[in-house]
């Protein structure tokens, strides 16, 4: 064994050189010395190991998804030019295929399908029904009372009846010019508003005396779903009917106005949940107050009309 230090020629076991006492170990391993590989536990692994020149590490037991790293540098494998900027899309916030669904909501679809099948119509569509979509609804109903009110109005205006020699009609389109339409429209409009918010605010009201929780919007959006069958019904076909025949207009008015009462009446408990004698009881107090209600609103508005 050949000292690197002086030159001098050992015997092949001696670790040190006899002539310059320098170590003949480390100058007769090629590369870097092997790293302790003793383990005090046995699931533990060398953290590296030598391969050439460098040192790569092998992976971490604790994570076995880390890379190995070769001179503290991390291994990536070369796949690509690209594949280092390669981009995975954010795909999370729109995982979820109801929140797109919850804010698209066809008001037309919905109006004509409550004609059809106003339970399952409400029930399949309930919950988009939040604030914005249930202000939308409301005035979309007003908007419908107040135009066939006014629509009504032109049109029993222009239309004279008379009883001598049967009964009879004709139209005098001139008598149009005698309508005060600002007043039309207001009254229209405000008794539309004021009909809809008097329902839900019954309802409401009657909730928390019986300690249920339900929002006041809730509520809205059930009587405007309701009172969908009384625009339609009661509103445009009776009075078109009525043209026609008095008895047709009076039995599409019931019609309407029974349709109302029982989508009403079922849409509240659901929501709700009431059952047995305090469904009655509670639809009962409900629908007496707001018959109590609306027939002094109405006998007070008639006098105040005629004097």
């Amino acid at each position: 064994m050949i000292c690197r230090n002086c030159g001098t020629s050992n015997d092949e076991n001696s670790k040190f050189c006899i002539k310059c006492g320098n170590s003949l170990i480390e100058t007769n391993n090629v590369g870097a010395p092997m790293p302790n590989t003793t383990m005090n536990n046995p699931l533990e692994a060398p953290t590296t190991m030598p391969m050439g020149n460098n040192l790569i590490s092998t992976p971490n037991i604790e994570n076995p998804m880390a890379m190995p790293t070769m001179n503290n540098q991390p291994v990536t494998p070369n796949v690509g030019n690209n594949a280092t900027n390669a981009t995975v899309p954010n795909t999370l916030n729109n995982s979820n295929p109801s929140n797109a669904s919850n804010s698209k909501f066809n008001f037309l679809t919905y109006f004509l399908a409550v004609i059809l099948k106003p339970i399952s119509s409400y029930e399949e569509e309930k919950d988009k029904f939040d604030t914005k979509n249930t202000v939308i609804l409301s005035i979309i109903c007003v908007a419908f009372m107040t135009i066939i009110n006014i629509i009504s109005t032109i049109i029993f205006t222009a239309r004279v009846s008379s009883l001598i020699s049967g009964y009879s009609s004709s139209w005098d389109f001139s008598r149009i010019k005698y309508i005060n339409f600002f007043q039309v429209f207001g009254k229209s409009l405000g008794g539309s508003v004021a009909v809809i918010l008097a329902i839900a605010g019954a309802f409401y009201i009657g909730s928390l005396i019986i300690k249920k929780e339900v929002k006041f919007m809730k509520c809205l959006s059930i009587v405007v779903t309701s009172i969908i069958p009384v625009i339609i019904g009661y509103l445009l076909i009776a009075p078109i009917l009525g043209l026609l025949w008095g008895v047709l207009q009076l039995i599409v008015s019931v019609v309407s106005i029974a349709y109302f009462i029982i989508i009403l009446y079922e849409l509240m408990n659901k929501e709700l949940k009431l059952e047995n004698n305090m469904k009655v009881y509670f639809n009962l107090a409900c629908f007496s107050t707001l018959i109590i209600v609306g027939y002094y609103v109405t006998l007070k508005f008639l006098l105040n009309s005629l004097f």
